[in-house]
């Protein structure tokens, strides 16, 4: 578990007005999880911080709980090995709704291989689109604790981390010019909607973990009157203007990404253990379920295609002679 005296962590959060409770943007995280793999498969989920039930027998079970309507719910999903990651989502939708979230915390220790901070800062930037999220960062603990965690981004930006996600709202609110001219490391414009401020090289970096400095330049450039005074909240910030509707039970249209290999793999393997199907294994980028009468199917999470074997018999030896199999 993760806990407020822990130091050894890098955390990541994700700020949606969306609202993120339907089978679709379920679906859509269950494969991107999927396609990322690895330390992103948790071990056990529930609905609240002591996990208990098994993830990978019960994704059927997980989609009915993310999808059951209630006004306010949390999701947890914990691995402890070969590091430890907890992953969460808080869903909301009554009348003073603001945010629908997600929430990662993972071991420092897991990005001493190299490459992996930036697959990780892929897997969040993925999950932003997929969430169209309108705020999210990511630091290590100890200069996100230097900030200021209380309250929402609807009533102030909480900081500069290392990794700032700036969406819609706070484009329009800065203006996408002055967000890309910001005096920082690197600033990717990711979509028409998304824009990426990496304050420096690294989360490790000695001005990111012992002292401010960056950061303070960035918010001077910025404006400070975004971020929380030591007055704050009796001083209010200045904020953007956020449409809270799909949050508050307003229905609003909303276009649908169209569906990724990695998502139909995950919406197969659902629709095969609603059927009786269990996955026995699984390996890079596949996962073999074994039928009720002995049928074995393979599903390809690159491409989102399956081979059905009804002898139980042929894909096992061929999996096992040939290595990977690609339809």
């Amino acid at each position: 578990m993760f806990w407020d005296r822990d130091r050894d962590y890098i955390e990541s959060g994700l700020f949606t007005t969306r609202y993120l409770g339907r089978q679709q943007i379920a679906e859509q995280f269950l494969g991107l999880i999927s396609r990322y793999g690895g330390i992103y498969i948790p071990e056990k989920w529930d609905t609240e911080e002591r996990t208990r039930r098994s993830f990978r027998d019960g994704l059927a079970e997980v989609i009915r709980e993310w999808t059951s309507g209630t006004e306010m719910k949390s999701l947890f999903f914990h691995r402890k090995k070969p590091v430890e990651i907890m992953m969460s989502l808080d869903i909301e939708r009554f009348a003073r709704a603001k945010f629908n979230s997600f929430s990662a915390y993972i071991r420092d220790k897991t990005f001493k291989q190299p490459g992996k901070i930036e697959e990780f800062l892929q897997f969040a930037l993925d999950l932003g689109v997929t969430i169209s999220a309108d705020y999210g960062f990511i630091s290590q603990t100890l200069p996100e604790r230097r900030q200021s965690p209380i309250l929402t981004p609807a009533e102030r930006l909480p900081g500069i981390y290392w990794a700032n996600f700036f969406g819609r709202p706070y484009i329009e609110f800065f203006g996408r010019d002055k967000l890309l001219a910001t005096p920082c490391y690197e600033v990717r414009e990711i979509s028409k909607d998304l824009i990426l401020l990496l304050a420096s090289q690294s989360p490790y970096d000695p001005d990111m973990l012992d002292n401010d400095r960056v950061v303070e330049v960035i918010k001077e450039y910025l404006g400070q009157n975004a971020f929380p005074g030591p007055r704050f909240p009796d001083e209010p910030c200045d904020v953007p203007r956020f449409d809270f509707s799909h949050v508050r039970g307003v229905q609003a249209s909303e276009q649908i990404p169209s569906e990724s290999p990695g998502e139909k793999a995950m919406k197969i393997r659902l629709e095969l253990e609603s059927k009786g199907y269990q996955v026995f294994k699984e390996v890079e980028g596949q996962f073999l379920l074994r039928g009720q009468d002995g049928s074995v199917v393979l599903v390809d999470v690159s491409t989102g295609s399956i081979s059905l074997d009804t002898t139980g018999v042929l894909l096992l030896s061929d999996e096992e002679g040939s290595g990977n199999r690609r339809h």
